[in-house]
């Protein structure tokens, strides 16, 4: 991430921590991007994912026409330019990854508003089709992992905009496959760690309106309860990090605005407060305009704002360093 995408994906620089130290990120702006048809800064609903050298991010949705589309974008840690495009238009997609290899799954289409099966794989040049998932779903809520494997928890199902879904699945290099279903019917979570065999999901919200706070570890087989929680219960989370090492930053917790800046550093066992982060917004950790990447000792990572209609002109691209 989601940043997370989410992958644990990339560093832009190191803390420079020894072994067991936690610290808070500081928060650097970076450009807004502009790519494609979208207007000027739009990126909304694109899921990102991240390495050390930047960020890459493909599908997203243009409130001008109403209309999903195949665009990508591209950081290199500096600034954004175009970047490859998906085999067929989405937002509200899946992605884990990093900027030479990644995979996409899921997501939805408009103006019809189909809810997709499909995932693609990226070569570090290009997207190309893979194995299908094996339950469309868009706004998955948490994904994480170093292709060829990865994880993905959760989303919102074809059976109406306000689902939700307890069902997880698992990526092998080509194929999906079902695994061990979450311990709550949830969406819009998000996720630390960089295997499918370890991985933690954090917040979330199902259909009826309840936000998690729960968190929840992955060991390959079974879920269980980590015994931390929350600040509050909250989804649309951007995420990042090992499970030694993670963050979780800002999100929506249900009320109105309810749009939040809190960020909370979990170290293996418990949450701590973070810095907290310079605009309060929601994000889509592993689906959406939200994303964070950060490397294998949290170094640092990416998180965006969803930056639509209503926030351009604001600065909605952060770098935690």
């Amino acid at each position: 991430m989601p940043i997370l995408g989410s992958r644990g994906g990339g560093a832009v620089k190191g803390f420079g921590l020894t072994s067991g130290q936690i610290a808070p990120p500081t928060w650097v702006a970076a450009p807004d991007p502009a790519f494609g048809s979208s207007p000027s800064g739009d990126f909304t609903d694109m899921p990102l994912t991240g390495g050390a050298d930047g960020a890459i991010g493909v599908g997203c949705f243009n409130p001008g026409p109403g209309q999903s589309q195949t665009a990508g974008a591209e950081f290199d840690g500096t600034s954004w330019g175009s970047g490859a495009s998906c085999p067929y238009d989405v937002f509200q997609s899946g992605i884990f990854g990093d900027t030479s290899a990644a995979v996409t799954m899921g997501g939805a289409q408009r103006p019809a508003t189909n809810v997709l099966s499909n995932s693609a794989e990226y070569n570090g040049t290009s997207w190309s089709t893979t194995g299908s998932i094996n339950s469309a779903k868009r706004g998955t809520a948490a994904c994480s992992g170093l292709e060829p494997s990865g994880l993905m928890v959760g989303g919102n199902p074809p059976a109406g905009g306000g689902g939700a879904t307890n069902q997880v699945e698992s990526y092998n290099g080509s194929a999906w496959a079902t695994e061990t279903n979450y311990p709550a019917i949830t969406r819009n979570g998000a996720v630390i760690g960089e295997t499918e065999t370890d991985i933690i999901v954090a917040g979330g919200n199902n259909a009826s309106g309840t936000f998690y706070s729960g968190v929840n570890s992955y060991n390959g087989s079974a879920w269980s309860a980590t015994g931390a929680t929350l600040s509050a219960g909250r989804s649309n989370i951007a995420s990042f990090g090992p499970t030694s090492d993670g963050l979780f930053a800002a999100g929506y917790d249900g009320t109105s605005p309810g749009d939040v800046d809190t960020v909370e550093i979990y170290d293996g066992t418990a949450l701590s407060s973070g810095t907290t982060y310079p605009t309060a917004a929601p994000f889509f950790a592993s689906n959406g305009s939200g994303t964070a990447g950060g490397n294998a000792s949290r170094g640092g990572g990416y998180v965006m704002a969803n930056n639509g209609p209503g926030v351009s002109g604001k600065s909605n691209f952060w770098i935690a360093e």
